[in-house]
Protein backbone atom coordinates (compact mmCIF):
# COMPACT_ATOMS: atom_id res chain seq x y z
CA UNK A 1 0.00 0.00 0.00
CA UNK A 2 2.69 2.23 -0.35
CA UNK A 3 1.99 4.89 -2.55
CA UNK A 4 5.49 5.95 -3.65
CA UNK A 5 5.60 2.40 -4.74
CA UNK A 6 2.06 2.46 -6.70
CA UNK A 7 1.73 3.70 -10.11
CA UNK A 8 -1.60 4.03 -12.03
CA UNK A 9 -2.12 3.29 -16.10
CA UNK A 10 -5.52 4.98 -17.03
CA UNK A 11 -7.14 4.16 -20.04
CA UNK A 12 -7.41 6.89 -22.34
CA UNK A 13 -10.42 8.05 -23.72
CA UNK A 14 -10.89 8.19 -27.55
CA UNK A 15 -12.52 11.06 -28.93
CA UNK A 16 -14.37 10.91 -32.60
CA UNK A 17 -15.27 13.71 -34.98
CA UNK A 18 -16.63 13.25 -38.20
CA UNK A 19 -17.53 14.76 -41.73
CA UNK A 20 -20.21 12.80 -44.25
CA UNK A 21 -21.22 12.91 -47.82
CA UNK A 22 -23.80 12.11 -50.41
CA UNK A 23 -21.84 11.04 -53.71
CA UNK A 24 -18.59 13.20 -52.17
CA UNK A 25 -20.72 16.29 -52.17
CA UNK A 26 -22.29 17.58 -48.84
CA UNK A 27 -26.43 17.71 -50.93
CA UNK A 28 -26.97 15.34 -54.10
CA UNK A 29 -30.21 14.75 -56.09
CA UNK A 30 -31.89 11.49 -55.88
CA UNK A 31 -31.14 9.77 -58.92
CA UNK A 32 -29.39 6.21 -59.14
CA UNK A 33 -27.33 4.94 -56.24
CA UNK A 34 -26.62 7.52 -53.40
CA UNK A 35 -22.77 6.65 -51.70
CA UNK A 36 -23.55 7.65 -48.30
CA UNK A 37 -19.33 8.10 -47.11
CA UNK A 38 -18.81 8.84 -43.47
CA UNK A 39 -14.88 9.75 -42.11
CA UNK A 40 -14.35 9.23 -38.94
CA UNK A 41 -11.40 10.90 -37.17
CA UNK A 42 -10.06 9.55 -33.86
CA UNK A 43 -7.79 9.82 -31.51
CA UNK A 44 -6.51 8.59 -27.93
CA UNK A 45 -6.59 4.92 -29.25
CA UNK A 46 -4.17 2.58 -27.76
CA UNK A 47 -2.00 1.33 -30.39
CA UNK A 48 -2.48 -2.60 -31.06
CA UNK A 49 -5.82 -2.53 -29.99
CA UNK A 50 -8.67 -4.07 -31.65
CA UNK A 51 -11.53 -1.45 -32.13
CA UNK A 52 -14.90 -1.31 -33.95
CA UNK A 53 -16.99 1.36 -35.60
CA UNK A 54 -20.50 1.06 -35.62
CA UNK A 55 -22.43 3.79 -37.78
CA UNK A 56 -26.59 4.43 -38.26
CA UNK A 57 -28.33 6.98 -40.58
CA UNK A 58 -30.32 8.83 -38.60
CA UNK A 59 -33.37 10.99 -40.49
CA UNK A 60 -32.91 14.34 -38.57
CA UNK A 61 -37.26 15.11 -39.53
CA UNK A 62 -37.94 12.25 -37.02
CA UNK A 63 -34.48 12.19 -35.14
CA UNK A 64 -35.06 8.44 -35.83
CA UNK A 65 -32.79 5.32 -38.14
CA UNK A 66 -33.55 6.31 -41.48
CA UNK A 67 -35.47 2.68 -42.86
CA UNK A 68 -34.76 1.43 -46.17
CA UNK A 69 -37.29 -1.96 -46.57
CA UNK A 70 -37.69 -1.82 -42.81
CA UNK A 71 -34.18 -2.09 -42.09
CA UNK A 72 -31.67 0.73 -40.65
CA UNK A 73 -29.21 1.80 -43.04
CA UNK A 74 -25.74 1.13 -40.99
CA UNK A 75 -22.47 0.53 -41.51
CA UNK A 76 -19.35 -1.09 -39.37
CA UNK A 77 -15.29 -1.38 -39.29
CA UNK A 78 -13.02 -3.19 -37.58
CA UNK A 79 -9.40 -2.24 -37.24
CA UNK A 80 -6.19 -2.19 -35.38
CA UNK A 81 -4.79 0.95 -34.29
CA UNK A 82 -1.29 1.64 -35.64
CA UNK A 83 -1.68 5.14 -34.17
CA UNK A 84 -3.21 6.76 -31.37
CA UNK A 85 -4.62 9.28 -33.66
CA UNK A 86 -6.16 8.39 -37.40
CA UNK A 87 -8.76 8.38 -39.58
CA UNK A 88 -11.45 5.71 -41.11
CA UNK A 89 -14.13 5.59 -43.76
CA UNK A 90 -17.17 4.11 -43.70
CA UNK A 91 -19.62 3.86 -46.78
CA UNK A 92 -22.94 2.39 -47.93
CA UNK A 93 -25.39 2.76 -51.03
CA UNK A 94 -28.52 2.75 -51.34
CA UNK A 95 -31.34 3.13 -54.11
CA UNK A 96 -32.42 7.02 -54.60
CA UNK A 97 -36.05 5.37 -55.27
CA UNK A 98 -35.96 5.27 -51.40
CA UNK A 99 -36.39 8.89 -50.99
CA UNK A 100 -39.88 10.18 -51.48
CA UNK A 101 -38.87 14.08 -50.63
CA UNK A 102 -36.06 15.86 -49.83
CA UNK A 103 -34.28 14.30 -46.76
CA UNK A 104 -31.42 15.37 -44.33
CA UNK A 105 -29.23 12.70 -42.97
CA UNK A 106 -27.26 12.46 -40.01
CA UNK A 107 -24.67 10.22 -39.03
CA UNK A 108 -24.14 8.96 -35.63
CA UNK A 109 -21.19 6.53 -34.89
CA UNK A 110 -20.69 4.54 -32.00
CA UNK A 111 -16.77 3.15 -30.93
CA UNK A 112 -16.49 -0.29 -29.16
CA UNK A 113 -13.67 -2.12 -27.72
CA UNK A 114 -14.27 -5.85 -27.01
CA UNK A 115 -18.01 -5.24 -27.50
CA UNK A 116 -17.72 -2.31 -24.66
CA UNK A 117 -18.56 1.61 -25.90
CA UNK A 118 -15.54 3.86 -25.51
CA UNK A 119 -16.45 6.82 -27.57
CA UNK A 120 -19.75 8.14 -29.69
CA UNK A 121 -20.45 11.02 -31.74
CA UNK A 122 -24.43 11.26 -32.04
CA UNK A 123 -25.15 15.22 -32.73
CA UNK A 124 -28.69 15.51 -34.44
CA UNK A 125 -27.87 19.43 -35.23
CA UNK A 126 -24.08 18.54 -36.11
CA UNK A 127 -23.32 20.16 -39.75
CA UNK A 128 -20.74 17.90 -40.56
CA UNK A 129 -22.42 14.66 -39.55
CA UNK A 130 -25.18 15.55 -41.90
CA UNK A 131 -26.26 15.11 -45.56
CA UNK A 132 -29.16 16.38 -47.76
CA UNK A 133 -30.76 14.18 -50.83
CA UNK A 134 -32.81 16.50 -52.79
CA UNK A 135 -36.04 15.51 -55.03
CA UNK A 136 -35.48 14.75 -58.60
CA UNK A 137 -37.69 17.23 -60.08
CA UNK A 138 -37.57 17.48 -63.64
CA UNK A 139 -39.25 19.95 -66.23
CA UNK A 140 -41.55 18.19 -69.16
CA UNK A 141 -43.47 19.32 -71.87
CA UNK A 142 -46.72 17.61 -73.03
CA UNK A 143 -48.03 19.06 -76.41
CA UNK A 144 -51.34 17.93 -78.38
CA UNK A 145 -50.96 18.14 -81.84
CA UNK A 146 -52.93 17.46 -85.24
CA UNK A 147 -51.30 15.60 -88.25
CA UNK A 148 -49.74 18.70 -89.35
CA UNK A 149 -48.16 19.48 -86.05
CA UNK A 150 -50.20 22.05 -84.62
CA UNK A 151 -50.91 22.66 -81.00
CA UNK A 152 -54.20 22.07 -80.67
CA UNK A 153 -56.90 24.19 -77.95
CA UNK A 154 -60.22 22.44 -76.31
CA UNK A 155 -58.78 19.24 -75.14
CA UNK A 156 -59.22 18.19 -71.45
CA UNK A 157 -56.09 16.18 -69.85
CA UNK A 158 -55.24 15.11 -66.65
CA UNK A 159 -51.61 13.35 -66.04
CA UNK A 160 -51.10 11.55 -63.10
CA UNK A 161 -48.60 9.18 -60.87
CA UNK A 162 -48.88 5.54 -61.64
CA UNK A 163 -48.99 4.76 -58.23
CA UNK A 164 -51.02 7.54 -56.86
CA UNK A 165 -47.94 8.41 -55.27
CA UNK A 166 -47.14 12.44 -55.44
CA UNK A 167 -44.54 13.05 -57.37
CA UNK A 168 -45.86 16.18 -59.29
CA UNK A 169 -44.51 19.72 -58.65
CA UNK A 170 -47.74 22.02 -59.09
CA UNK A 171 -46.81 25.26 -57.54
CA UNK A 172 -44.35 24.33 -54.75
CA UNK A 173 -46.99 21.63 -53.65
CA UNK A 174 -46.49 18.17 -54.46
CA UNK A 175 -49.81 16.54 -55.66
CA UNK A 176 -50.55 12.98 -57.83
CA UNK A 177 -52.44 14.84 -60.76
CA UNK A 178 -52.84 17.79 -62.57
CA UNK A 179 -55.16 18.89 -65.03
CA UNK A 180 -55.55 21.41 -67.43
CA UNK A 181 -57.39 22.60 -71.05
CA UNK A 182 -55.01 22.64 -73.78
CA UNK A 183 -53.55 25.89 -75.73
CA UNK A 184 -51.70 26.74 -78.28
CA UNK A 185 -48.81 26.00 -76.44
CA UNK A 186 -47.62 23.03 -75.27
CA UNK A 187 -47.89 22.25 -71.26
CA UNK A 188 -45.08 22.36 -69.01
CA UNK A 189 -45.35 19.94 -66.16
CA UNK A 190 -42.31 19.46 -62.91
CA UNK A 191 -42.13 15.83 -62.52
CA UNK A 192 -39.66 13.62 -60.44
CA UNK A 193 -38.72 10.13 -61.90
CA UNK A 194 -41.57 8.13 -62.06
CA UNK A 195 -44.72 6.34 -64.38
CA UNK A 196 -47.40 8.50 -65.30
CA UNK A 197 -50.55 8.16 -67.45
CA UNK A 198 -51.98 10.79 -69.74
CA UNK A 199 -55.25 10.55 -69.78
CA UNK A 200 -58.04 12.51 -71.92
CA UNK A 201 -61.63 13.46 -70.46
CA UNK A 202 -62.72 14.97 -74.01
CA UNK A 203 -60.88 16.07 -77.52
CA UNK A 204 -61.09 19.03 -79.32
CA UNK A 205 -64.13 18.82 -81.67
CA UNK A 206 -63.75 16.53 -84.71
CA UNK A 207 -60.98 14.66 -83.25
CA UNK A 208 -60.82 11.41 -81.85
CA UNK A 209 -60.63 11.07 -78.12
CA UNK A 210 -57.05 9.49 -77.15
CA UNK A 211 -57.22 6.27 -74.71
CA UNK A 212 -55.11 6.62 -71.74
CA UNK A 213 -50.99 7.10 -72.52
CA UNK A 214 -48.36 5.45 -70.13
CA UNK A 215 -45.26 6.82 -69.89
CA UNK A 216 -42.27 6.87 -67.67
CA UNK A 217 -40.06 9.87 -66.63
CA UNK A 218 -36.19 8.88 -65.94
CA UNK A 219 -33.63 10.55 -63.68
CA UNK A 220 -32.35 12.94 -66.12
CA UNK A 221 -35.90 14.10 -67.14
CA UNK A 222 -36.32 11.93 -70.61
CA UNK A 223 -39.89 10.81 -71.38
CA UNK A 224 -40.17 7.39 -72.62
CA UNK A 225 -44.02 6.20 -73.55
CA UNK A 226 -44.74 2.74 -72.48
CA UNK A 227 -48.26 2.06 -73.38
CA UNK A 228 -49.90 3.76 -76.34
CA UNK A 229 -53.83 3.46 -76.85
CA UNK A 230 -54.97 2.19 -80.62
CA UNK A 231 -55.85 5.36 -82.12
CA UNK A 232 -53.01 7.77 -80.88
CA UNK A 233 -49.88 8.75 -82.29
CA UNK A 234 -47.33 9.22 -79.58
CA UNK A 235 -43.46 10.39 -79.93
CA UNK A 236 -41.29 10.67 -76.99
CA UNK A 237 -37.92 13.21 -77.24
CA UNK A 238 -36.27 13.88 -74.58
CA UNK A 239 -37.75 15.71 -71.98
CA UNK A 240 -41.01 16.27 -74.18
CA UNK A 241 -44.15 13.66 -75.13
CA UNK A 242 -45.97 14.26 -77.94
CA UNK A 243 -50.09 13.24 -78.80
CA UNK A 244 -51.15 13.10 -82.26
CA UNK A 245 -54.88 13.27 -83.45
CA UNK A 246 -56.17 11.47 -86.07
CA UNK A 247 -58.85 10.35 -87.88
CA UNK A 248 -61.49 7.60 -86.56
CA UNK A 249 -60.67 3.76 -87.97
CA UNK A 250 -63.30 1.80 -89.71
CA UNK A 251 -63.16 -2.16 -90.90
CA UNK A 252 -65.30 -4.28 -93.36
CA UNK A 253 -65.19 -7.89 -93.48
CA UNK A 254 -65.33 -11.30 -96.11
CA UNK A 255 -66.18 -14.05 -93.67
CA UNK A 256 -65.87 -17.33 -95.58
CA UNK A 257 -66.32 -21.07 -94.52
CA UNK A 258 -64.06 -24.20 -95.50
CA UNK A 259 -63.01 -21.24 -98.37
CA UNK A 260 -66.88 -21.22 -99.61
CA UNK A 261 -69.59 -19.16 -98.44
CA UNK A 262 -71.31 -22.10 -97.10
CA UNK A 263 -70.69 -25.91 -96.83
CA UNK A 264 -71.93 -29.58 -95.39
CA UNK A 265 -68.48 -30.32 -93.44
CA UNK A 266 -68.51 -33.30 -91.92
CA UNK A 267 -65.11 -33.18 -89.80
CA UNK A 268 -63.70 -29.82 -89.38
CA UNK A 269 -64.93 -26.29 -89.71
CA UNK A 270 -62.79 -23.85 -90.55
CA UNK A 271 -64.32 -20.13 -90.14
CA UNK A 272 -61.97 -17.38 -91.76
CA UNK A 273 -62.92 -13.81 -91.64
CA UNK A 274 -60.94 -11.09 -93.38
CA UNK A 275 -61.06 -8.24 -91.51
CA UNK A 276 -60.30 -5.07 -93.73
CA UNK A 277 -59.09 -1.98 -92.32
CA UNK A 278 -58.84 2.09 -92.85
CA UNK A 279 -56.89 4.85 -91.51
CA UNK A 280 -54.90 2.85 -88.46
CA UNK A 281 -51.92 4.07 -87.46
CA UNK A 282 -48.71 2.58 -90.03
CA UNK A 283 -46.73 0.27 -87.45
CA UNK A 284 -48.73 0.40 -84.84
CA UNK A 285 -49.56 -2.49 -83.04
CA UNK A 286 -53.61 -3.51 -82.77
CA UNK A 287 -55.96 -6.03 -81.58
CA UNK A 288 -58.67 -7.65 -84.00
CA UNK A 289 -61.48 -9.52 -81.92
CA UNK A 290 -64.36 -11.67 -83.71
CA UNK A 291 -67.05 -13.51 -82.23
CA UNK A 292 -68.76 -15.35 -84.54
CA UNK A 293 -72.74 -15.30 -83.99
CA UNK A 294 -75.91 -17.18 -84.56
CA UNK A 295 -77.93 -15.28 -86.82
CA UNK A 296 -81.09 -17.35 -85.62
CA UNK A 297 -80.83 -16.15 -82.09
CA UNK A 298 -78.52 -12.92 -82.77
CA UNK A 299 -76.59 -14.23 -79.89
CA UNK A 300 -72.27 -15.81 -79.77
CA UNK A 301 -72.94 -19.11 -81.55
CA UNK A 302 -71.57 -21.76 -78.58
CA UNK A 303 -69.04 -24.53 -78.46
CA UNK A 304 -69.07 -26.39 -75.04
CA UNK A 305 -70.76 -23.51 -73.75
CA UNK A 306 -68.35 -21.01 -74.80
CA UNK A 307 -68.16 -18.55 -77.44
CA UNK A 308 -66.03 -19.23 -80.60
CA UNK A 309 -64.25 -16.38 -80.75
CA UNK A 310 -60.81 -15.22 -82.32
CA UNK A 311 -58.54 -12.81 -81.44
CA UNK A 312 -55.44 -11.71 -83.33
CA UNK A 313 -52.38 -9.12 -82.48
CA UNK A 314 -51.16 -7.12 -85.81
CA UNK A 315 -48.87 -3.74 -86.62
CA UNK A 316 -50.35 -1.92 -89.17
CA UNK A 317 -48.01 -1.54 -92.37
CA UNK A 318 -50.15 0.27 -94.57
CA UNK A 319 -52.98 2.86 -93.29
CA UNK A 320 -55.60 0.47 -95.33
CA UNK A 321 -55.11 -3.22 -95.08
CA UNK A 322 -56.14 -6.48 -94.25
CA UNK A 323 -55.85 -8.93 -91.47
CA UNK A 324 -57.57 -12.71 -91.46
CA UNK A 325 -58.93 -14.02 -88.66
CA UNK A 326 -59.41 -17.54 -88.56
CA UNK A 327 -60.30 -20.78 -86.21
CA UNK A 328 -61.51 -24.03 -86.75
CA UNK A 329 -64.27 -26.10 -84.83
CA UNK A 330 -65.40 -29.67 -85.23
CA UNK A 331 -68.44 -30.31 -87.18
CA UNK A 332 -70.08 -32.39 -84.71
CA UNK A 333 -70.79 -29.19 -82.50
CA UNK A 334 -73.31 -28.01 -85.06
CA UNK A 335 -76.66 -29.88 -85.01
CA UNK A 336 -78.40 -28.25 -87.58
CA UNK A 337 -78.17 -26.01 -90.32
CA UNK A 338 -76.76 -22.68 -89.11
CA UNK A 339 -76.26 -19.39 -90.53
CA UNK A 340 -73.20 -17.27 -88.99
CA UNK A 341 -72.44 -13.87 -89.05
CA UNK A 342 -68.81 -11.98 -87.83
CA UNK A 343 -69.01 -9.60 -85.51
CA UNK A 344 -65.65 -7.86 -85.25
CA UNK A 345 -64.25 -5.25 -83.11
CA UNK A 346 -60.39 -3.90 -83.45
CA UNK A 347 -58.82 -2.52 -80.02
CA UNK A 348 -55.61 -0.46 -79.38
CA UNK A 349 -53.93 -0.60 -75.86
CA UNK A 350 -57.65 -2.31 -74.97
CA UNK A 351 -59.44 0.63 -76.43
CA UNK A 352 -62.13 0.02 -78.98
CA UNK A 353 -61.69 1.85 -82.33
CA UNK A 354 -63.80 0.61 -84.39
CA UNK A 355 -66.18 -2.71 -84.93
CA UNK A 356 -68.62 -4.12 -87.77
CA UNK A 357 -71.82 -6.16 -86.34
CA UNK A 358 -74.51 -6.74 -89.15
CA UNK A 359 -76.42 -9.54 -88.75
CA UNK A 360 -77.93 -8.68 -91.74
CA UNK A 361 -74.54 -8.08 -93.90
CA UNK A 362 -73.93 -11.06 -96.34
CA UNK A 363 -70.26 -10.45 -96.43
CA UNK A 364 -70.23 -11.25 -92.77
CA UNK A 365 -72.29 -14.50 -93.41
CA UNK A 366 -71.51 -18.13 -93.74
CA UNK A 367 -73.61 -20.83 -93.86
CA UNK A 368 -72.47 -24.31 -92.06
CA UNK A 369 -75.30 -26.95 -93.56
CA UNK A 370 -75.64 -30.33 -92.03
CA UNK A 371 -74.02 -32.83 -94.61
CA UNK A 372 -76.33 -35.67 -96.01
CA UNK A 373 -75.14 -39.58 -94.70
CA UNK A 374 -75.56 -42.32 -96.95
CA UNK A 375 -75.61 -46.14 -96.63
CA UNK A 376 -74.81 -49.17 -98.29
CA UNK A 377 -74.98 -52.54 -97.02
CA UNK A 378 -74.11 -56.01 -97.63
CA UNK A 379 -76.39 -58.69 -95.91
CA UNK A 380 -74.96 -62.27 -95.35
CA UNK A 381 -75.77 -65.36 -92.97
CA UNK A 382 -72.99 -67.37 -91.82
CA UNK A 383 -70.72 -65.53 -93.86
CA UNK A 384 -72.24 -66.47 -97.55
CA UNK A 385 -75.37 -64.61 -99.14
CA UNK A 386 -77.21 -68.16 -98.54
CA UNK A 387 -77.34 -71.50 -96.49
CA UNK A 388 -79.19 -74.00 -95.12
CA UNK A 389 -82.26 -74.35 -92.19
CA UNK A 390 -80.04 -76.09 -89.53
CA UNK A 391 -78.56 -75.88 -86.44
CA UNK A 392 -78.07 -71.67 -85.60
CA UNK A 393 -77.33 -69.13 -88.44
CA UNK A 394 -75.93 -65.73 -87.58
CA UNK A 395 -77.34 -63.19 -90.15
CA UNK A 396 -74.94 -60.17 -90.15
CA UNK A 397 -75.44 -56.47 -92.13
CA UNK A 398 -72.19 -54.66 -92.87
CA UNK A 399 -73.55 -50.73 -93.23
CA UNK A 400 -70.89 -48.66 -95.02
CA UNK A 401 -71.64 -45.55 -94.23
CA UNK A 402 -70.31 -42.02 -95.88
CA UNK A 403 -71.36 -38.12 -94.82
CA UNK A 404 -70.66 -38.88 -91.43
CA UNK A 405 -69.67 -35.86 -89.00
CA UNK A 406 -66.94 -37.08 -87.11
CA UNK A 407 -67.62 -37.12 -83.85
CA UNK A 408 -70.83 -37.00 -83.20
CA UNK A 409 -72.94 -40.30 -81.95
CA UNK A 410 -75.19 -42.19 -84.29
CA UNK A 411 -77.45 -45.27 -84.08
CA UNK A 412 -78.45 -47.74 -86.65
CA UNK A 413 -81.27 -49.71 -86.66
CA UNK A 414 -81.61 -53.06 -88.32
CA UNK A 415 -85.16 -54.66 -89.43
CA UNK A 416 -85.33 -58.17 -91.23
CA UNK A 417 -87.70 -58.20 -93.65
CA UNK A 418 -89.42 -61.06 -95.14
CA UNK A 419 -88.78 -60.36 -98.87
CA UNK A 420 -92.24 -62.55 -99.62
CA UNK A 421 -94.92 -60.41 -97.60
CA UNK A 422 -92.72 -57.51 -97.31
CA UNK A 423 -93.14 -56.84 -93.50
CA UNK A 424 -90.32 -57.35 -91.06
CA UNK A 425 -90.07 -60.97 -90.46
CA UNK A 426 -91.07 -62.08 -87.07
CA UNK A 427 -89.37 -64.09 -84.30
CA UNK A 428 -91.57 -65.62 -81.09
CA UNK A 429 -93.69 -62.88 -82.55
CA UNK A 430 -91.47 -60.08 -82.52
CA UNK A 431 -89.70 -58.66 -85.18
CA UNK A 432 -86.09 -59.51 -86.26
CA UNK A 433 -83.97 -56.51 -85.06
CA UNK A 434 -80.47 -55.44 -84.38
CA UNK A 435 -79.82 -51.77 -83.32
CA UNK A 436 -75.80 -50.65 -82.46
CA UNK A 437 -74.78 -47.10 -81.14
CA UNK A 438 -71.30 -45.63 -82.22
CA UNK A 439 -69.52 -42.19 -82.59
CA UNK A 440 -68.27 -41.42 -85.93
CA UNK A 441 -63.86 -41.63 -85.91
CA UNK A 442 -63.96 -40.73 -89.62
CA UNK A 443 -66.87 -39.46 -91.99
CA UNK A 444 -66.74 -42.92 -94.02
CA UNK A 445 -66.52 -46.27 -92.32
CA UNK A 446 -68.55 -49.10 -91.66
CA UNK A 447 -70.15 -51.21 -88.98
CA UNK A 448 -71.35 -54.67 -88.16
CA UNK A 449 -74.77 -55.91 -87.27
CA UNK A 450 -75.32 -59.55 -85.97
CA UNK A 451 -77.94 -61.55 -84.42
CA UNK A 452 -77.94 -65.27 -84.21
CA UNK A 453 -80.71 -67.59 -84.72
CA UNK A 454 -81.83 -70.63 -84.16
CA UNK A 455 -82.65 -72.57 -87.35
CA UNK A 456 -86.44 -73.82 -86.00
CA UNK A 457 -87.54 -69.98 -85.76
CA UNK A 458 -86.83 -69.01 -89.52
CA UNK A 459 -87.89 -70.48 -92.88
CA UNK A 460 -87.12 -70.87 -96.23
CA UNK A 461 -87.27 -67.85 -98.57
CA UNK A 462 -85.50 -64.40 -98.84
CA UNK A 463 -84.51 -61.70 -96.18
CA UNK A 464 -83.86 -58.43 -96.39
CA UNK A 465 -81.44 -56.19 -94.50
CA UNK A 466 -83.17 -52.68 -93.45
CA UNK A 467 -81.44 -50.08 -91.89
CA UNK A 468 -82.29 -46.53 -90.79
CA UNK A 469 -79.76 -44.10 -89.55
CA UNK A 470 -80.77 -41.78 -86.44
CA UNK A 471 -79.22 -39.10 -84.67
CA UNK A 472 -80.45 -38.01 -81.34
CA UNK A 473 -83.39 -39.47 -82.33
CA UNK A 474 -83.96 -38.04 -85.17
CA UNK A 475 -83.96 -40.16 -88.75
CA UNK A 476 -80.95 -38.68 -91.11
CA UNK A 477 -80.44 -41.68 -93.17
CA UNK A 478 -81.56 -45.33 -94.15
CA UNK A 479 -81.44 -48.51 -96.49
CA UNK A 480 -84.47 -49.65 -97.42
CA UNK A 481 -84.66 -51.15 -100.62
CA UNK A 482 -86.34 -54.85 -101.21
CA UNK A 483 -85.16 -55.43 -104.06
CA UNK A 484 -81.38 -55.07 -103.51
CA UNK A 485 -79.41 -57.72 -103.74
CA UNK A 486 -76.51 -57.37 -101.50
CA UNK A 487 -79.42 -55.92 -98.71
CA UNK A 488 -80.55 -59.85 -99.08
CA UNK A 489 -79.74 -63.13 -97.87
CA UNK A 490 -81.79 -66.87 -99.01
CA UNK A 491 -82.83 -69.65 -96.74
CA UNK A 492 -83.22 -73.09 -98.05
CA UNK A 493 -84.79 -75.92 -96.13
CA UNK A 494 -82.94 -78.88 -95.09
CA UNK A 495 -83.17 -81.85 -96.92
CA UNK A 496 -81.38 -85.43 -96.05
CA UNK A 497 -78.03 -86.18 -97.72
CA UNK A 498 -78.24 -88.78 -100.63
CA UNK A 499 -75.27 -91.13 -98.57
CA UNK A 500 -78.11 -91.94 -96.06
CA UNK A 501 -80.73 -92.89 -98.15
CA UNK A 502 -78.72 -95.37 -99.99
CA UNK A 503 -77.67 -96.65 -96.74
CA UNK A 504 -81.52 -97.63 -96.16
CA UNK A 505 -82.35 -99.15 -99.24
CA UNK A 506 -79.13 -101.30 -98.70
CA UNK A 507 -80.26 -102.01 -95.31
CA UNK A 508 -84.01 -102.96 -96.47
CA UNK A 509 -82.28 -105.12 -99.02
CA UNK A 510 -80.18 -107.37 -97.38
CA UNK A 511 -83.05 -107.72 -94.40
CA UNK A 512 -85.42 -108.99 -97.26
CA UNK A 513 -82.57 -111.42 -98.55
CA UNK A 514 -81.68 -112.86 -94.94
CA UNK A 515 -85.70 -114.24 -94.59
CA UNK A 516 -85.48 -115.52 -98.24
CA UNK A 517 -82.39 -117.86 -97.12
CA UNK A 518 -84.11 -118.76 -94.14
CA UNK A 519 -87.14 -119.48 -96.06
CA UNK A 520 -85.62 -121.99 -98.29
CA UNK A 521 -83.35 -123.74 -95.82
CA UNK A 522 -86.37 -124.32 -93.44
CA UNK A 523 -88.20 -125.84 -96.21
CA UNK A 524 -85.26 -128.28 -97.22
CA UNK A 525 -85.38 -129.27 -93.78
CA UNK A 526 -88.86 -130.49 -93.64
CA UNK A 527 -88.48 -132.32 -96.83
CA UNK A 528 -85.47 -134.78 -95.21
CA UNK A 529 -87.21 -135.15 -92.42
CA UNK A 530 -90.18 -136.17 -93.99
Amino acid sequence: NDADQTVKVKQPKPELKTEAKVNGEKEAKAKDELTLTDKVSYKNLVIGKEYTVKLVWMDKETNKPFLVDGKEVTAEKTFVADKSEGEIELSTTIDSKHFTKETKLVAFEKMFENNTEVGAHEDINDADQTVVVKENFNTVKVSKVDLGGKELAGAKITVKSADGTNLINDNGKKVNSISWESTDTAKELNLLPGKYVFHEESAPEGYLTVTDIEFEVDKDGNVKVTKVAEDDIVKSEGGKVTITDRKKPTVKTEAKVNDKKEDAPTDKVVLTDVVKYNNLIVGKKYTAKLVWMDKETNKPFMVDGKEVTVEKEFVAEQENGEVELSTTVEAKHFEKDTTLVAFEEVYKDNTLVASHKDINDADQTVKVKQPKPELKTEAKVNGKKEADLEKTLTLTDYVYYTNLVVGKEYTVKLVWMDKETGKPFLVNGKPLTVEKTFVAEKSKGKIELSVNVEAKDLKGGKLVAFETLYEKGVEIGSHRDINDPAQTISLRKHKLPKTNISSNLYFVKMLLASGVILYLIDSKRKKIEG
